[in-house]
């Protein structure tokens, strides 16, 4: 064979490896966690990072809290990620106060573990990163495990998450330092980009009012690499006390 074969040779060999792996990089898909309280058992494309941000406002008794959440997500294979959170500008505003500053962060190391197609559990081992300015977060770090079973099924998918959180400050009189939480999510395609989900959840914390809280969803396919979301949420604290909250945000992929 000719050098000009031997050429010709590696020159198409590259032309058609470029080619799929330009082909596979268009099929990567992200995998948004927001805007649930629950997240999959699934982690993001490994050696891809994978960000999310997002713009939340949430009405209490007597206030009024916004922040911009952002998380950082990579997985290193197909079992093992970590995801780190931060707040970049949260405000709480009271009808007599506005403190405006950064917000906690938090840092998980998350495993996953196929059980069959469609069907994945996994586990988070969580830790605050007490950051926050001007009282705007914890003093000392919470620690929270997080178990989650996700499946898919007739088009549905479903996200179901159980944990416990052992809080770092110390707790008003008669409150447990420790605290349960749980979620059960459900979402589905409604046409074409658009998708729709349903998410029950709520805590239960000795010594204090359990929670009951409702959050529907949309997301939108900008494409495979990037989901745009909205969401609204209905908080209940007891018989009286109801918190509304909404938000939006983007999931992205960003693909080598």
């Amino acid at each position: 064979m000719t050098h000009i074969s031997l050429l010709r040779t590696a020159g198409t060999g590259l032309l058609l490896a470029l080619s799929q792996l330009a082909t596979a990089e268009s099929d990567l898909q992200a995998n948004p966690y927001r805007p649930s309280v629950g997240s999959p058992a699934t982690l993001p494309v490994p050696g891809y990072l994978e960000v999310e941000f997002g713009v939340a406002n949430a009405n209490t008794s007597g206030s009024n809290t916004k922040n911009s959440p952002l998380l950082l997500k990579y997985a290193f294979n197909e079992r093992i990620g970590l995801t780190l959170g931060l707040n970049p500008l949260t405000q709480v505003k009271t009808d007599s106060s506005r403190t405006t500053g950064l917000g906690d962060g938090n840092l998980t190391l998350k495993l996953t573990q196929p059980i069959a197609e469609g069907f994945n559990i996994g586990e988070e081992f969580s830790t605050t990163l007490p950051i926050a300015t001007h009282d705007l977060g914890t003093n000392r770090a919470n620690q929270t495990v997080n178990f989650i079973v996700s499946n898919d099924f007739s088009g549905f998918h479903s996200d179901i998450n159980l944990n416990t959180t052992h809080y770092g400050d110390r707790q008003d009189e008669g409150v447990s330092q420790n605290a349960l939480g749980w979620s059960a999510g459900l979402s589905h395609p409604i046409t074409g980009k658009l998708s729709g989900g349903i998410e029950l959840s709520g805590t239960k914390q000795r010594g204090t009012d359990s929670t009951v809280q409702v959050l529907e969803s949309v997301g939108y396919s900008l494409s495979n690499k990037t989901v745009l979301d909205f969401y609204l949420a209905q908080q209940k604290i007891n018989s009286d006390t109801n918190n509304y909250s909404f938000g939006f945000g983007i999931t992205h992929l960003f693909a080598k």
